[in-house]
């Protein structure tokens, strides 16, 4: 079976439901992927063979105010452009694939399904126009309105134009599922495929001796202000107060720049900067590393509505580390902690999680207990061999049907 898959990330992809399920476990299957992918540099329009997947790259220019943004805009739409004329008279896929914000890739992939008989798919792994209107609360002038406005737009052209004509349509848990059914799509042609931990962490976890650094608490992720990160700051002020030599790991970054510099000038507000390390984007291993000796680590999603249907990757990960976990109540995070017992889950507000992190922190014995639970659940329940497989049956379905 062929895919073609239009996605958001800048090539070369470093998401795991990306590397991991499709260009491994998938691929062992017996699923051949090509890509079409967005770029971080500058470069003419081409195609790059990685791993025996041709990746399809748009034209790009270097910064350049104002300037750039819109070039890469052009440069992506034409490169969709030429990319439907091949797929539609170059070799035959049995599924065209998109994946979130690609919005006018969406167009142009449901355009040559229907043309050639292909399936055509989309993939929801974050509800992006909800993400605009809820980022838009937190903005003012001119960018206030524009969210709002984008967010308008995409989600009347995803939900009610776009999806309504997949074939298929994979979302990244029951509640994202659900939370879509609500736009008046059939819930049955909808299938959840939640977060998993790539083999090469569980590989890499065998053979990884990496002491526990006491007193130390880690996060990694995203940074965005629709996460609320302000709060488990806000926390860690309150642990310091009991234990005041503990250390806070940030490692990621924001989608813009302000968006770190909100937290670090957060932290000097409370007066805890000498205590908290930002770290920035690190390579994948680096951050395994830093969250593999982390004493306690967190998982903060914020009850917000965008953020309800989404499957974690962080929580798998520290699962797999088999570090102790704090979480707050979320629908997928919540399941995850109470079935694995590798963690505490507790209300969203800074007095929940400090408290949840001083009391790790104090007793290293019971915290040690509850991460050594993660490793096995973890391998059992969100393995990407497993969830490939249950993918891959559905593509099959798909070309039966």
């Amino acid at each position: 079976m062929r895919l073609f898959y239009f996605v958001t990330d800048s090539y070369p992809a470093w998401r795991v439901d990306l590397t991991e399920l499709f260009s491994y476990e998938l691929k062992k299957l017996g699923l051949q992927t090509d890509w079409s992918m967005r770029r971080d540099d500058s470069g003419a329009w081409c195609s790059v063979n990685h791993n025996d997947e041709m990746i399809y790259l748009p034209l790009a220019v270097s910064e350049i105010p104002l300037i750039t943004p819109i070039v890469r805009c052009l440069g992506e739409f034409s490169g969709e452009i030429l990319l439907t004329i091949k797929l539609l008279f170059g070799p035959y896929y049995d599924f065209i694939q998109v994946r979130d914000n690609r919005y006018t890739a969406a167009f142009f992939a449901w355009l040559v399904a229907r043309i050639r008989g292909s399936k055509f798919i989309y993939w929801v792994s974050f509800p992006f126009p909800e993400n605009d209107l809820e980022k838009a609360k937190l903005s003012s002038g001119p960018r206030r309105i524009f969210l709002n406005v984008r967010g308008i737009l995409t989600q009347w052209w995803l939900y009610k134009v776009v999806l309504p004509r997949a074939d298929h349509i994979f979302v990244q848990s029951e509640r994202m599922r659900q939370n879509i059914a609500s736009y008046g799509l059939v819930i049955n042609r909808m299938t959840p495929v939640p977060m998993g931990a790539s083999t090469r962490l569980l590989e890499w976890c065998k053979t990884a001796r990496i002491a526990v650094e006491p007193g130390s608490v880690n996060y990694m992720g995203t940074f965005a202000r629709t996460r609320r990160l302000d709060i488990i700051i806000q926390a860690f002020a309150l642990v310091l107060q009991q234990l005041p030599s503990a250390k806070l790991y940030l490692v990621g970054r924001g989608d813009t720049v302000d968006e770190r510099q909100f937290l670090e000038d957060f932290t000097m507000k409370l007066g805890i900067s000498d205590n908290v390390v930002f770290t920035g984007f690190l390579p994948m291993e680096q951050a395994w590393k830093l969250a593999a000796k982390a004493a306690v680590c967190l998982s903060p999603m914020c009850p917000v509505r965008i953020l309800l249907s989404t499957s974690p990757t962080k929580i798998n990960d520290y699962l797999a580390l088999g570090r102790p976990i704090v979480a707050n109540e979320h629908p997928e995070q919540s399941e995850i902690i109470a079935s694995s017992g590798a963690g505490i889950c507790v209300p969203w507000s800074a007095e929940s999680f400090a408290n949840a992190i001083i009391f790790l922190l104090s007793h290293p014995g019971d915290a040690e207990k509850m991460g050594k639970k993660g490793p096995a659940w973890v391998a059992e329940n969100r393995r990407y061999n497993r969830l490939a497989a249950q993918v891959f049956h559905q593509y099959r379905s798909l070309l039966e049907k």
